[in-house]
């Protein structure tokens, strides 16, 4: 979970990465 955290701050939307 804290992965999708950090990505978010990294990218708009963590979503992005998951799909």
């Amino acid at each position: 979970m804290s992965r999708s955290r950090l990505s978010v701050r990294y990218k708009p939307c963590p979503c992005s990465e998951a799909d």
